[in-house]
């Protein structure tokens, strides 16, 4: 399952009001989960930037992440813009708070 950079921005922002609903759909340690603490995982995505370059954006960013999902066989993507994703046949799109139930 591919995550959307929607749900990870409210996983990495302890504050913000879907940041449970997030937290809840993430893998825990025992089940294969990374495990990580708030503070780190806020850290590792600046570490991450820190590594690779960054290209700009552009207006199909939806298409060129299911485009990478298929060449990799992903079929979910968990997102809070569900009706963003639902127009592409075979990919599956989980809201974070049905993930989390």
């Amino acid at each position: 399952m591919l995550l959307d950079t929607s749900a990870l921005l409210r996983l990495l922002q302890p504050l913000h009001p879907q940041g449970e609903i997030v937290r809840g759909a993430t893998r825990p340690a025992a089940q294969n989960g990374l495990g990580l603490s708030v503070p780190h995982a806020t850290d590792e995505p600046m570490r991450l930037k820190s590594m690779f370059p960054l290209l700009p954006d552009t207006p199909a960013h939806d298409a060129r992440l299911v485009a990478a999902m298929q060449v990799h066989g992903l079929t979910a993507i968990l997102t809070f813009d569900k009706t963003g994703f639902s127009r592409y046949a075979g990919i599956e799109v989980v809201h974070p708070a049905d993930a989390a139930a």
